[in-house]
């Protein structure tokens, strides 16, 4: 990584279902985040942090016990998840350097989310987060239950059958339709378009049957990454998540210039009482799983489905991978492998990456698979 005068100053992009509640362990920005009562809980399992409330009630926080905070915690200033808020958006017009995002393969993250808040695995209300608000609820407009109970338990009860769905309209141009009471007279009929509430959820166009889907790439990237193709980008992989994080913090330390002395010094004597210099020596492999191994539902995907529902997410795709050719801290060969996985999974032949590439940045710019093109050209729209 490249030096920067006076040091990085990071907002971290926590894409749903990235692993970024796990990195609770890792940063404090994301403790900041947390509101109230689970901030506190967040700050007390940190491990390099203590904490405690005064006489009036203000959380004071102490930083470096243990003497093993991270760099990369330390450079990351601000956590953004399903909201963007004022003091990030100043932040990162006036003073942030680099954006880092945890990211995975798009359709490993469909299916994760499309199980997360499926209506078998949340017994209780899944309480929205931050300023993503939904507006006033529209005359004859589901409630988010009634929506949810439409997607989940009438048209998709797993997501292979939402695959089947898409891949029945897409080759015979057929749909699912179910008849469901309305809200004004339960004794009147509506007929229910599965196809089109499935591909819409899917690209992250209703929130009401799907926070999660509904948070995907685009939602963050159109938040302020868009907005600043200045700064620079570094990514962490799911995938990978604890080799990208020591690789990641260690590059960090390596450039630093303002914090150097400090810094250096603390993973020395970290590193005569631990016999190890990583700050994750006593959290790696530690993962955030939502209890997902006890779920009801934990539907997965076919092949074909996986293909179809790859072709259905060409946006998200497209952005995807764009954060991972932009990464400075992936080498190329990481990039290329990381890539053709999700190439595999779609099911992209050698001729169609040839014939979808295109030149973006203008004249003498890199080279990147058209996504949407070729998704449009099947018919996914």
């Amino acid at each position: 990584l490249p030096t920067i005068p006076n040091d990085r100053e990071i907002v971290y992009f926590h894409v749903s279902k990235t692993a970024g509640l796990t990195l609770d362990k890792v940063l404090r920005s994301n403790c900041f985040w947390h509101p109230n009562k689970m901030g506190d809980s967040c700050f007390r399992k940190l491990p390099f942090a203590s904490m405690h409330r005064d006489a009036n009630g203000t959380r004071i926080v102490t930083f470096g016990r243990d003497k093993s905070e991270s760099v990369l915690s330390h450079l990351t200033k601000f956590t953004m998840h399903l909201n963007k808020k004022d003091d990030i958006v100043q932040f990162t017009k006036h003073n942030a350097t680099s954006f880092l995002f945890t990211i995975r393969n798009p359709v490993d993250r469909a299916v994760s989310a499309f199980n997360m808040n499926h209506i078998e695995n949340r017994p209780l209300k899944l309480k929205k987060a931050g300023n993503i608000k939904k507006g006033p609820k529209k005359s004859g407009q589901e409630s988010d239950s009634a929506s949810e109970e439409v997607f989940y338990g009438k048209c998709f009860p797993t997501i292979e059958d939402l695959a089947n769905v898409l891949t029945n309209h897409l080759k015979h141009n057929e749909t699912k339709y179910i008849q469901m009471p309305t809200l004004k007279d339960p004794n009147v009929t509506k007929t229910i378009d599965c196809y089109e509430i499935g591909h819409e959820t899917l690209q992250g166009k209703r929130i009401r049957e799907n926070i999660h889907l509904f948070a995907n790439y685009k939602f963050y990237t159109d938040m302020l990454y868009e907005i600043y193709p200045e700064k620079e980008v570094l990514a962490v992989r799911t995938e990978h998540l604890w080799d990208d994080l020591e690789v990641l913090n260690l590059a960090l330390t390596n450039t630093l210039v303002k914090h150097g002395a400090v810094y250096n010094a603390t993973q020395n004597e970290t590193a005569s009482s631990s016999s190890s210099i990583s700050p994750f020596a006593k959290i790696r492999g530690y993962a955030y799983t939502h209890n997902s191994e006890k779920k009801n539902v934990t539907s997965g995907l076919s092949q074909e489905g996986r293909q179809i529902v790859c072709c259905y997410l060409s946006e998200d795709n497209q952005i995807f991978e764009g954060i991972v050719r932009d990464a400075l801290n992936l080498d190329e060969m990481e990039k290329r492998t990381y890539l053709d996985g999700l190439y595999g999974d779609c099911d992209i032949t050698e001729d169609e990456r040839e014939r979808f590439m295109k030149g973006v940045g203008g004249e003498g710019g890199e080279e990147m698979f058209s996504w949407v093109e070729w998704a449009n050209g099947k018919g996914c729209f």
